[in-house]
């Protein structure tokens, strides 16, 4: 009979200390899914915090919408349709914030992105992920980028420290036109396949002038006009005026 009671006694105290770790293990799940603080003294907390290094939402046993990841320096927040490919992905790691937006095929359509010099950029993609479009921050203002399928520039639109200016380029990627803006007022200039200058426009706060080129790169003809009237002065092939008006 005491043997009997010491074996039972001894199963009651495995029990108790196992029970005991049990309430631990358990307070230490409640504290992790944020239900009960770790310590006694400390207050509850007023939200939810979940101590894991990535949280999976399933909208069944095959699909996961929703997927939270918080491992290493990488915090992200990834949205996936049925085809388990990441659409849209909010993340921030040591290169500083970024968005992204995917088609259905899992290619790059869309990023919103911080920049090396802290400032922010933007890039718009076409289907097969290759950049069409861009916008980003320069010294003096911004530059918006346009791009053709072998992402060579179309155009861009950039500040500087005169103002703005806009660039166009043709399909063998020469200057083809741009504006601008001057210190004294705004230019407009336009250019034949080969990138050779044909046509300038300019206007300060004296007088306004259009300058007409010659295949050679000489001033054909010259228009201005200024307080005492207007006049126009033509030129030969070699860039000497010949006659003018009035």
């Amino acid at each position: 009979m005491p043997d009997e009671l010491t074996s039972v006694r001894e199963e009651v105290a495995a029990l108790r200390a196992e029970l005991t770790e049990l309430r631990k293990e358990h307070s230490k799940l409640l504290h992790m899914v944020g239900v009960l603080p770790l310590d006694p003294g400390e207050n509850w907390p007023d939200y939810l915090h979940i101590e894991a290094k990535c949280l999976a939402l399933r909208d069944d046993r095959m699909k996961i919408p929703l997927v939270i990841n918080g491992e290493g320096s990488k915090g992200c927040i990834a949205f996936m349709d049925d085809n388990h490919r990441t659409r849209i992905e909010l993340s921030c790691d040591e290169h500083g914030p970024r968005f992204e937006m995917r088609n259905a095929e899992g290619k790059l359509i869309f990023q919103i992105a911080e920049a090396k010099d802290g400032s922010g950029q933007l890039c718009v993609c076409d289907a097969e992920g290759q950049p069409r479009a861009g916008m980003r921050v320069s010294e003096f203002g911004g530059v918006v980028n346009v791009l053709d399928k072998d992402v060579k520039p179309q155009a861009f639109l950039t500040g500087t420290a005169e103002g703005g200016e806009v660039h166009v380029v043709n399909a063998v990627h020469r200057g083809a036109a741009a504006m601008k803006a001057s210190e004294r007022g705004g230019i407009v200039s336009v250019s034949e396949p080969s990138g050779q200058l044909m046509g300038f426009l300019a206007a300060d706060t004296e007088a306004g002038q259009v300058s007409v080129y010659g295949p050679h790169g000489s001033q054909a003809v010259g228009i201005s006009g200024t307080e005492d009237g207007g006049g126009i002065v033509f030129y030969d092939v070699d860039g000497e005026a010949k006659t003018h008006l009035p």
